[in-house]
Order: C-alpha cells, then sequence, then structure tokens
C-alpha cells in the first residue's frame, strides 16, 4: 500500500447472493470449510432456488481487496464483520479511513467488535429503539449546499460505543412519501365508502 498507494480512504463491504439450479443434496459436512449451496435469503426473488453468498470489500474506487464465498443462509450479520476483520489482517492499513458497510453490521455484538477507534459508516436499522425514537422527535434540520437535502445531527450511544447520528431529510423522498400517503389514502376512502353507498350515507374523512 506504501508502495503503490491505490486509495484506501474508503473501504466498502457488502455481499450478494447467486441461486443455482439443482439439488446440491451431497453437501460437504459441517467439519470441512466448504460452504453449503442451500436455501437462503432471496435476492433475486428465487425462492425456490437454493444459493451461496459471495462477499466483497473495495475501495472507493472498486479495487478489490478482499472477496469470500458463504453458505446460501448466511446472515449478513455475521459475514460482514467476519470480512472487515479478516480484510484487517490480511491488509496493513492505518486507521485513516472509513468502512462504509450495509447495515446488517448495525448490531450491538458487532459495534461492539468495531470498538472505539474503527472509523465506519452505516445506516441503522429502524426497528431499533434508539433510532426510532429519533425519527419520530421533532427534529431541528440545518440545509445542506445542494437545497434538496437537509441534515440533522445527534449522538447517541448503542452497544457501549459512542456515535454520531445524522438523520437525512431529502426533498425527493418526502415527494413519494406524500403520494404513497396520498394512493393509499384514495384507496381507504374507496374502501371505506362502497359500504355505505348503498344506503345513501356519506362518509367524512380527515387528513
Amino acid at each position: 500500500m506504501k508502495t503503490h498507494p491505490l486509495g484506501t480512504q474508503l473501504i466498502h463491504v457488502d455481499t450478494t447472493n447467486f441461486s443455482v439450479h439443482g439439488k446440491y443434496e451431497n453437501d460437504a459436512p459441517d467439519s470441512t470449510d466448504s460452504i453449503r449451496i442451500t436455501f437462503g435469503h432471496a435476492k433475486d426473488g428465487r425462492t425456490d432456488l437454493k444459493r451461496f453468498v459471495l462477499g466483497l470489500v473495495t475501495n472507493q474506487f472498486g479495487l478489490p481487496f478482499f472477496t469470500e464465498a458463504f453458505s446460501g443462509n448466511e446472515s449478513d450479520k455475521k459475514s460482514l464483520i467476519k470480512m472487515i476483520q479478516k480484510t484487517q489482517q490480511a491488509i496493513n492499513l492505518d486507521d485513516n479511513r472509513y468502512w462504509i458497510v450495509d447495515s446488517a453490521l448495525y448490531t450491538e455484538d458487532n459495534i461492539k467488535l468495531l470498538g472505539t477507534d474503527m472509523q465506519w459508516i452505516t445506516r441503522a436499522p429502524e426497528t431499533l429503539d434508539d433510532i426510532e425514537r429519533l425519527l419520530d422527535a421533532e427534529l431541528d434540520f440545518t440545509q445542506g449546499t445542494d437545497p434538496r437535502y437537509a441534515f440533522h445531527v445527534s449522538d447517541l450511544n448503542y452497544g457501549g460505543v459512542p456515535q454520531r447520528a445524522v438523520v437525512v431529510w431529502s426533498e425527493e423522498k418526502q415527494k413519494r412519501d406524500e403520494q404513497t400517503f396520498e394512493g393509499r389514502s384514495k384507496r381507504r376512502r374507496y374502501w371505506l365508502k362502497r359500504p355505505h353507498e348503498a344506503h345513501g350515507h356519506k362518509v367524512r374523512m380527515c387528513p
């Protein structure tokens, strides 16, 4: 890395999976390092097919640093942290970088493993209580340099590790949410209105 700078300011970690045709009934025993071709989360929608998972670590230019195959039912919550740890063991990297990782990384156990020295960026799942409370709160947003976006910064301490949470408001996302809400409202108004039409009643809908 020092002889040939490849760009390691941003390290991206992610997985995908590939479906395969065939029974694959003679998988290797658990005592081996071989992966299992089996049913798992079907990212391609083919729930009828078995699959395997492929993880990849790249720099900000898409140059691969590390790759590993996993069994078809391997959880991203486990595979992502494994790839980070193995990349650190295989490549001499200093601490001045950010690991960009899928939201599956954000579990209490994984955050503890990352510790306080590593710098990382991920999306926190909205199912967590702290995140749900943050999103439900009345927040003061700061306009970004791009007027389509605004930001709110808050401090969190999840897994015993101090973190900075950034809530992003997007104009396009706001429009999509409003269109989705309006579509659902129209369907609900129609559903509520139909049973009463035969009896001559009117239904008043409130926003």
